[in-house]
C-alpha cells in the first residue's frame, strides 16, 4: 500500500483511497477502497488534524483481513505523525499477485 500525504491548514484530515487496476476487477477493487476507508476512520486517532492523504492499494493487498490493513495503515500513520519522511510504502505480507473471483 502506497501512501502519499501533504499538510493542510484545514482543520480536519482529507482522505483519498484508490486501488490499483491490477488488484483485480470492479468488485475486488470496492472491496479494497471500503476496507481502506474503513482502516483510516479506525486509525485517524493516531494523525493530528490538517492533512491530505492519499492511499493506494496495491494487487498484495487483495485477500487480506480488515485487522491486517488497519495495523498497515497504523503504521504508515505513526511514522507519519513522527515525521519520518516524504511517502511510505507499507509491507503487505503477501509475497505474490492474489486475485479475487469476479
Amino acid at each position: 500500500m502506497l501512501l502519499f500525504w501533504d499538510r493542510s491548514d484545514r482543520p480536519g484530515i482529507r482522505v483519498g483511497v484508490s486501488a490499483s487496476g491490477k488488484a483485480g476487477c470492479n468488485v475486488v477493487r470496492n472491496r479494497l477502497r471500503r476496507l481502506l476507508r474503513e482502516a483510516v476512520r479506525r486509525e485517524a486517532g493516531r494523525l493530528g488534524p490538517g492533512y491530505d492523504l492519499v492511499l493506494i492499494a496495491k494487487a498484495a493487498a487483495v485477500g487480506r483481513t480488515l485487522d491486517d490493513i488497519a495495523g498497515d495503515v497504523g503504521r504508515l500513520f505513526s511514522e507519519l505523525a513522527a515525521g519520518r519522511g516524504r511517502t511510505r510504502e507499507a509491507a503487505t505480507g503477501a509475497t505474490e499477485e492474489v486475485r479475487g473471483r469476479c
